[in-house]
């Protein structure tokens, strides 16, 4: 589920550190225009 993905995508980006989410982020947002 996507709730799913986000929310271990969330966790992995906090191990990572935020501008890796930021990242992560704005490249779903692209794909998903």
């Amino acid at each position: 589920s996507v709730k799913k993905y986000c929310e271990q995508t969330r966790r992995d980006a906090n191990r990572k550190g935020l501008s890796m989410t930021n990242l992560m982020s704005l490249s779903i947002l692209e794909q998903l225009k």
